[in-house]
């Protein structure tokens, strides 16, 4: 299983845990709504005040998904 589809918050004591399959938000679900939160917090600002909460829905998973494989990538 890919790391952005397992759950966010793992509760190995959870008796409907199937493996790393989980329940709830994956961790790609869970930051996209975090970044989605601030971008909405912010939409009235000069910056943001013409794009549509579609639109920023939008950017906020493009912009999980970049951190995602950037987070992936080896450490130097």
């Amino acid at each position: 299983m890919e790391e952005k589809f397992k759950p966010a918050f793992y509760n190995p004591n959870s008796f409907s845990m199937q493996g790393d399959d989980g329940i709830g938000l994956t961790k790609r679900e869970y930051m996209a709504t975090q970044i989605l939160a601030g971008f909405s917090a912010n939409r009235w600002s000069m910056e943001l005040g013409n794009y549509t909460f579609e639109m920023l829905a939008e950017m906020a998973v493009k912009q999980t998904d970049a951190l995602l494989e950037e987070l992936s990538k080896p450490k130097n």
